[in-house]
């Protein structure tokens, strides 16, 4: 289903990987792995709790908490180490309230920079062996706030409420993964999974450019933004990050 101008986009990534045969196994004397386990670890003492809800305290459930215990659980799946699992289940699971609300988590709001952090969540269910029964509700009280997801005139998730007729190419990266994850668990698994090639297919439509064969980072459906092209709706500039985000959901959707 991801025919169409994001294939350029896939193929590059895939050569890439399959260029990694001929590579250079050690940098500086260090495998890749390796030094992912310092990024990680390095990462984590700088951290420390800081990404723990306190009552207190400056955290949020966000995309950056959830990108980060999510390449723990991922990391660990490589090298297991019960100091991954155990920061994230820490970070995370501060969270939950007693009676199952997930603090800072408002889905009034709309932000499908919320749905990120769902990844974890899920991954979490999945790994621990009691399977925690919180971490599976979590995912179906974030995987909710897309019944009522505000949607452009054609159909495509706003980015955020206060970001009216919004399409971003890092909101991609932000919900589908995680809805493409949860589509098995639901009644009808091949809804789910049409909606997120539709959110896929629409972003690309609307913000693909053939000149330079890269993706405006964001797309104002009413065209009324002081960013927004008056013709296209599509901002001005291309961010390196969001292509990023972009192509990281691709092939996360695919995986």
């Amino acid at each position: 289903f991801l025919l169409y101008h994001s294939s350029s986009i896939i193929l590059p990534l895939l050569l890439a990987s399959c260029a990694t045969v001929a590579a250079p196994k050690k940098f500086s004397g260090t495998t890749p792995l390796e030094w992912s386990v310092r990024l990680a670890d390095s990462e984590i003492a700088r951290r420390g709790d800081s990404l723990a809800w306190k009552p207190d305290g400056k955290a949020k459930w966000d995309y950056a908490a959830g990108l980060f215990t999510f390449s723990l659980l991922e990391l660990s799946e490589k090298i297991p180490a019960p100091r991954y699992l155990a920061f994230t289940e820490k970070a995370i699971g501060s969270f939950f309230a007693s009676n199952g609300t997930i603090q800072t988590y408002n889905p009034k709001e709309y932000q499908l920079d919320a749905l990120n952090s769902g990844r974890t969540l899920l991954t979490l269910w999945q790994t621990i062996t009691n399977h925690d029964a919180r971490y599976f509700d979590g995912c179906a009280k974030l995987l909710s706030q897309l019944d009522d997801q505000p949607r452009t005139f054609d159909g495509g998730f706003w980015h955020k409420q206060r970001y009216p007729n919004q399409m971003w190419l890092d909101g991609v990266y932000m919900a589908e993964p995680f809805y493409a994850a949860m589509g098995k668990y639901l009644i009808r698994p091949a809804n789910a999974y049409n909606e997120v090639a539709k959110q896929i297919r629409l972003i690309d439509e609307h913000t693909y450019d053939a000149a330079t064969g890269l993706n405006y980072h964001g797309w104002d459906a009413a065209k009324i933004q002081p960013w927004a092209n008056p013709a296209t709706g599509c901002s001005s500039n291309f961010w390196g990050r969001a292509e990023g985000w972009y192509a990281m959901a691709l092939m996360d959707v695919l995986d």
